[in-house]
């Protein structure tokens, strides 16, 4: 797709949704086929959460249950960066400890090969971080980072003001509790740690993750966290 058709498309969207199909299928033409756009540092003054993902579930639900948003580097040192770097330049402006080693290292296990980053640093202190990779090895990854800018910078441009149109549908109503679960949830803890932590039976917490589910029209617990992020029911 041209430049000036993908901007004119995305211009276009009706919804958050079609914007990200949008970006994806610009982001397939360049030969990424993987991406993550989430919240690396939110500012109090803003309430735009969002994320989007096209990662493997599986591997998103083993990145969240280990509590890899906080050891992850590309979410540590992304807030420092100001331009689109790739994933090998990160290991190499930064001493990585032997955790964000791991953390790296189990992503290329599941597939997400030769990746780049895209820092968006908003006016009232929020950074949303974009990552992408492709499920195949692709050497020439590195010759695409001008582009996946200009594609990015569009697309949040784009899915940032869809967003705020969608704010005015009102928020789904959890319980204290139920808030307590998914934030919880958010940080990777598992069912049994977050009964734990509560002083509440598994069984319990299994009770209020069916209800949230059932609030937030949700289909999995990563789908959960991502809709309590983006409507600020809980934080990062």
């Amino acid at each position: 797709m041209e430049l000036a058709d993908y901007i004119e498309a995305t211009n276009r969207a009706v919804d958050p949704t079609q914007a990200v199909e949008i970006y994806q299928k610009a982001l397939c033409d360049i030969g990424f086929d993987r991406m993550m756009y989430s919240a690396i540092q939110a500012h109090e003054a803003s309430d735009q959460v969002c994320m989007a993902s096209s990662y493997p579930v599986d591997w998103l639900e083993y990145y969240v249950g280990n509590g890899y948003m906080d050891l992850d580097p590309l979410r540590r040192y992304g807030h420092l960066q100001r331009s689109t770097f790739s994933w090998e330049s990160l290991g190499e402006r930064y001493k990585l400890s032997r955790q964000e080693i791991k953390v790296m290292r189990e992503g290329r296990d599941a597939n997400l090969f030769d990746g780049a980053a895209v820092p968006l640093h908003g006016p009232g202190g929020e950074v949303i971080g974009v990552s992408v990779a492709s499920s195949v090895p692709h050497p020439e990854s590195k010759r695409f980072l001008s582009q996946l800018n200009l594609l990015t910078v569009q697309f949040h441009t784009v899915y940032m003001a869809l967003c705020a149109e969608a704010k005015t549908t009102p928020m789904p109503a959890l319980s204290k509790r139920e808030r307590e679960v998914l934030q919880w949830a958010a940080r990777g803890k598992s069912n049994w740690v977050i009964g734990e932590l509560l002083h509440i039976s598994e069984h319990g917490v299994d009770y209020h993750f069916r209800n949230i589910l059932r609030k937030l029209e949700a289909d999995s617990r990563i789908t959960a966290v991502v809709k309590g992020l983006y409507y600020g029911i809980i934080s990062l």
